[in-house]
C-alpha cells in the first residue's frame, strides 16, 4: 500500500502541475541529487545504511516477525532523515537567495534563482510529506 500511495501522489502531482505549466519546469535533477546527497551523507555518517534498508523492507512488506530493536532504530533513522531533508530545503533556499542577491541587477537571472529556491523547498517538503513521514508512521504502527 505504501508504494501504491506514493505512486498515486506522483500521478496527482504531475496532473496538477500540467494545469499550471510544463512538467519540465518542475524537474531539476541537480537539486534532487543534492537533497539526496545530504540524506546519504547523514546515513553514511551515522553508519546506519543497513538499518535503513531493513526499515524500508519493513515498510514495504508485511513481515510477521521482526527485530524490535532494529525497528526502533529504523524509526529514529526516519526521524533523522525528516530533519535533514527539511534542513536541506532550508539550505537550498539560502543558496537560491544568495544567487538571487548576487545577480539582482540582471533581470534574466532573477527568474531562475527564484525557481531554484522554490524547487528546493518543493522537493524537500514533498519527500518529507509523501515518503518519509508515511514510512515512519508505518513503522511506529508496527511497533505498537
Amino acid at each position: 500500500m505504501f508504494v501504491l500511495g506514493f505512486f498515486v501522489f506522483l500521478v496527482v502531482l504531475c496532473y496538477s502541475i500540467s494545469f499550471s505549466a510544463e512538467l519540465s519546469c518542475f524537474i531539476n535533477f541537480p537539486i534532487l541529487l543534492m537533497i539526496l546527497g545530504f540524506n546519504i551523507s547523514v546515513i553514511i555518517g551515522t553508519k546506519s545504511f543497513r538499518d535503513l534498508i531493513y526499515a524500508f523492507k519493513l515498510v514495504i512488506t508485511e513481515v510477521e516477525s521482526f527485530d524490535r530493536s532494529k525497528l526502533n532504530r529504523g524509526i529514529s533513522i526516519f526521524d533523522l532523515l525528516i530533519k535533514v531533508t527539511i534542513g536541506s530545503g532550508f539550505i537550498g533556499a539560502v543558496i537560491g537567495y544568495i544567487s538571487l542577491l548576487a545577480y539582482l541587477e540582471d533581470p534574466s537571472i532573477i527568474g531562475s534563482s527564484i525557481s531554484v529556491i522554490l524547487l528546493w523547498v518543493l522537493y524537500s517538503v514533498s519527500i518529507v510529506l509523501f515518503l518519509l513521514l508515511p514510512a515512519k508512521y508505518i513503522l511506529e504502527r508496527k511497533n505498537q
